[in-house]
């Protein structure tokens, strides 16, 4: 039986809003509307500062208690900041840091609690501050999420933990025929990727015949979790993903090295542009001059901001937020690497060798990579049965595998003789040299990979 002095409290969630109805232990009804992301929204009437202003909003909250939630303004990008004060007569909120810039007239922002949407829902019909404890209530609570994301199949691709020797009792289902005398039936996948059988028993009775040792079962989730199940990619997206950037990275990889050990003697653009010229037509030069502006220009932009980005990923902290987009560390990292660019080039260093010898080098990581990946998706200890390669899959993988090695190693060679100036070798030699240290390679490989699928250790 409900306690008197209980709240009571009804809440769904959707995918957009989420709905409260409550009763105070008076009998007075409640009801409140929030976003189930968790946020409340409003607009900025006036600026007093950069890390002061007032608001317009339709919710009604007691004074500071939307402090610790994190502001946003939508659609302008800024540094993250968190709230400090809020004082409801006044409609002004205070910011734990100045924002960088302006913000536009009748500019909207939602502030966003750290609690999931159910929990600021029931502090805001209860009126209790976040880190204060709800009072006594009573709640049911309802949400449509689960469903919609089993009928669209989204959300984290799951495992399915059942009795050994039942492993496909979902997907044989109980034999229902909805339509019997059909040929082609379309049966629905099923919601889970991988099946794990659990050696346990229980009798008819309830007797527990074979108990379930828990320890065991250490190792299966241990490879689950390694093999991507809990990292919200399925396993065909996976494998979708690695496929492009290996390929596409060997084709860019050996495309560098081949035009760029095509030039016989010293290497000059002009030397390049005729050669692409002679071999391909006049169209070649315009393509390489607008190749070697899209590389620089891509580079000016990105290298910079990747290195500012990597330095506030080592160096700041959320308390602080002192490496935010628009401060003085953020800027400098990306204005120094820029500069060092600027300066190099205006001493008429030649960067091509270099490059070339760069992608040489990736011409040597790539068939390691290769290697790598091929033995990973015929592990069994991180794939699971159902997750290995087949056969054919298989040997397209060992075609591109031994490729890859086969185009390294003869495009390494090129560039070494290129960089370092050295009398080219002939191309049935460069052929003959890297085909045998392929098969070198290539026989422990398959070996390895022969034990992975068996299960044993690599």
């Amino acid at each position: 039986m409900q306690a008197k002095n209980n709240w009571q409290i009804w809440i769904d969630t959707g995918g957009t809003f989420t709905d409260c109805l409550a009763y105070d232990p008076s009998g007075k009804q409640h009801r409140v509307k929030v976003l189930s992301s968790s946020a409340l929204r409003g607009t900025v009437t006036e600026m007093i500062s950069r890390q002061e202003f007032r608001i317009n909003k339709k919710w009604v909250v007691a004074k500071d208690f939307i402090i610790g939630f994190k502001f946003s303004l939508l659609n302008v990008d800024h540094p993250d900041v968190k709230v400090e004060q809020y004082d409801p007569v006044t409609s002004t909120v205070k910011l734990n840091f100045p924002l960088p810039k302006e913000i536009p007239e009748n500019a909207s922002f939602e502030v966003c609690s750290p609690e999931e949407a159910p929990i600021l829902a029931t502090r805001l019909v209860t009126g209790t501050p976040i880190e204060t404890h709800l009072p006594n209530v009573s709640m049911r609570l309802g949400t449509t999420r689960g469903t919609n994301a089993l009928l669209q199949r989204h959300g984290a691709p799951i495992a399915l933990f059942i009795t050994k020797g039942f492993g496909d009792l979902l997907e044989i289902g109980n034999q229902q025929r909805p339509d019997l005398f059909a040929l082609n039936i379309n049966k629905p996948k099923p919601l889970y990727q991988k099946v794990v059988e659990v050696p346990e028993r229980v009798a008819a009775n309830g007797e527990v015949l074979s108990p379930l040792q828990l320890e065991n079962l250490a190792g299966e989730v241990d490879s689950l979790l390694r093999s991507g199940i809990a990292s919200g990619q399925k396993l065909g997206e996976l494998r979708i993903g690695l496929s492009i950037a290996v390929v596409l990275g060997g084709l860019i990889s050996m495309a560098v090295l081949v035009v760029g050990t095509s030039i016989a003697g010293d290497f000059t653009y002009q030397a390049l542009s005729n050669s692409l010229s002679t071999k391909l037509g006049d169209w070649a030069a315009l393509f390489f001059a607008f190749g070697l502006f899209a590389a620089g220009f891509s580079s000016a932009v990105t290298a910079p901001l990747a290195a500012a980005i990597t330095a506030k990923s080592l160096f700041d902290s959320k308390e602080e937020n002192k490496w935010h987009e628009s401060s003085w560390r953020y800027r400098s990292i990306w204005l120094g690497v820029l500069l060092t660019g600027v300066f190099f080039g205006l001493i008429d260093v030649k960067p091509i060798p270099a490059i070339i010898l760069a992608q040489a080098l990736n011409g040597v990581l790539l068939p390691f990579v290769a290697v790598f990946l091929f033995l990973v998706v015929n592990d069994r200890s991180l794939m699971g049965k159902d997750g290995l390669n087949n056969f054919i899959i298989n040997i397209i993988t060992g075609a591109i595998v031994i490729a890859t090695i086969v185009l390294g190693i003869s495009n390494l060679m090129k560039a070494a003789t290129a960089a370092f100036g050295l009398s080219m070798l002939n191309e049935s030699v460069l052929f003959f040299i890297s085909v045998t240290i392929t098969l070198m390679i290539a026989v422990p490989v398959f070996r390895n990979v022969r034990r992975r699928r068996a299960g044993e250790a690599g």
